[in-house]
């Protein structure tokens, strides 16, 4: 695999995870309405933080795994499976929710943004599964092909999409277009589920 089909490949796995309403989107949405454009540069920066961090680990012990085949066998596995796991609960949830659920909130949520970002990310159990099998193949990905260049060149690739996704939610919701992230945020998040099953499948027949 090349930087020409892997960057798009992990565009496009980010915006699956990025783009899905969760606790960091219902957030961004309440802080929005307050804070606008700001909120969402805060909380995607308090996301990237812990992000970062996790990257970095999960490098960390790459290098080791990187020189037992079997294990990167392993590793493209299940990463497979994951990509298809998490894609078709993320299609039967979003096939099942309203458009109007998406944005609906009761929860009280603190003023700082960036502590939002910081603590909705690293207590989200869906984030960290994500990261130790979906982007654990992602990670190990780039470091076959250019080492730790290669991770930082993967991170960058993704988290951009968090810092433009959630500046658009926060901007759209201080300046009232709550209605139209529930038009919208239900016909993408199917495309995208559906997308990251058919990814799946074909990372693992590569393999077989």
């Amino acid at each position: 695999m090349g930087w020409e089909s892997f960057i798009p490949m992990v565009i496009l796995v980010s915006a699956s995870g990025a783009l899905f309403p969760g606790p960091i989107f219902v957030s961004t949405v309440l802080q929005g309405l307050r804070q606008g454009i700001k909120a969402g540069l805060m909380i995607a920066t308090g996301h990237m933080i812990v992000e970062l961090t996790l990257v970095l680990i999960i490098g960390a012990g790459i290098s080791t795994i990187f020189f037992y085949e079997s294990l990167t066998l392993v590793v493209t596995i299940i990463g497979s499976l994951a990509l298809m796991f998490f894609g078709a609960l993320q299609l039967i949830s979003a096939v099942k929710r309203k458009n109007s659920d998406a944005v609906a909130s009761s929860i009280s949520i603190a003023k700082n943004s960036l502590f939002v970002g910081l603590l909705f990310t690293s207590l989200n159990p869906t984030f960290i599964t994500w990261w130790f099998t979906i982007g654990f193949k992602l990670v190990l990905d780039a470091f076959i092909l250019a080492s730790w260049i290669g991770i930082f060149v993967m991170f960058f690739s993704h988290i951009w999409m968090d810092y433009a996704w959630l500046a658009f939610v926060s901007y759209s919701a201080g300046k009232g277009g709550e209605k139209i992230l529930k038009r919208w945020i239900k016909p993408i998040s199917i495309i995208l589920s559906a997308l990251l099953i058919i990814l799946g499948v074909n990372m693992l027949l590569q393999i077989l």
